[in-house]
């Protein structure tokens, strides 16, 4: 199955049904602090519980393991470049929305 197409399927499908919950200051949020605004994308955080939902499909792991697969390299100039991890309170309550809906469980 595309990546894509599965997460974009499954991002409609969680922002048609309601149920999940938007963090409280969504619009404000940087998905990493590499990063210099928050997303343009009204619809990101249904996009990233997809993403979360089909990488924890495929092998599990915890909110540190997936702020390193969504970290960014920092961009610090003429220096070079050091990896930075992404944020962990969204992550945190995306994986808190699915698993809400039943979709995953933890041990």
């Amino acid at each position: 199955v595309d990546p894509h197409l599965l997460t974009s399927t499954v991002s409609e499908h969680l922002k048609l049904t309601g149920k999940v919950t938007l963090p409280n200051n969504w619009d404000l949020l940087r998905m990493c602090p590499a990063n210099e605004l928050a997303p343009y994308s009204a619809e990101y955080f249904y996009t990233r519980c997809a993403s979360i939902l089909r990488h924890l499909y495929k092998r599990r792991s915890g909110v540190g393991g997936l702020r390193k697969k969504y970290g960014l390299k920092i961009n610090r100039g003429s220096r070079p470049s050091h990896a930075s991890k992404a944020n962990g309170g969204i992550i945190r309550k995306a994986m808190q929305n699915l698993e809400s809906l039943g979709y995953i469980e933890t041990s």
